[in-house]
């Protein structure tokens, strides 16, 4: 009853079932789940989750910013190298149960796109482990917008998994990678502050 009462809350059914919504979830703890298949569609909900996660307070206004652009650069990737599928961002406050004496925020974006190891392969043929290519997404300039060599392009720089990435290490955030058979978790509070793991 209660994980349907949280599907139902965070617009799970409505995304399954291809129906339109609003971005905004119960007030102060979700942002419902969103699909993004344009440009377009990034700003408005990366907004929304740079509120939730940061809060209205004007003092915490450069907060919100540096949250805002860590979810667009996210979503910008999903538009980037997702093909012609959509991406489905949502975020939610846990500050109850388990989280209630230390409330932490989850924001996942995701997508069935070709993946990081195909979108890197372009550039990169010899890349021909997932493991590897999560481990080189967060490298500063890989990308696969652009040719092997190049530190980036008119549109692309390749530092957007790089930033992201670096970002969640300064905020003491943990951050999951998972594309097809390989996930990278990145943790700034553990001793192995990122590890590779094949699923």
């Amino acid at each position: 009853q209660r994980a349907q009462a949280f599907a139902r809350a965070v617009g799970l059914d409505d995304v399954v079932e291809g129906r339109e919504w609003a971005i905004e979830g119960e007030a102060g703890r979700t942002v419902r789940l969103s699909r993004i298949y344009l440009e377009g569609d990034i700003h408005p909900v990366a907004k929304k989750i740079a509120f939730l996660l940061a809060g209205e307070d004007p003092s915490r206004q450069s907060a919100r910013w540096a949250m805002q652009y860590v979810i667009t650069e996210l979503l910008r990737n999903v538009v980037q190298h997702s093909g012609d599928e959509c991406g489905v961002v949502g975020a939610q406050l846990n500050d109850r149960g388990l989280h209630y004496d230390r409330p932490v925020f989850q924001v996942v974006v995701a997508d069935a796109g070709r993946g990081i190891r195909a979108s890197l392969n372009r550039s990169y043929p010899e890349i021909d482990d997932d493991e590897v290519a999560l481990e080189r997404a967060v490298w500063p300039h890989v990308s696969g917008a652009f040719p092997a060599g190049r530190s980036g392009g008119e549109e692309n720089a390749g530092l957007g998994l790089f930033y992201i990435s670096e970002m969640a290490k300064g905020l003491s955030g943990r951050m999951l990678v998972s594309s097809s058979s390989a996930s990278i978790v990145i943790d700034p509070l553990s001793p192995v502050r990122q590890q590779v793991l094949k699923v």
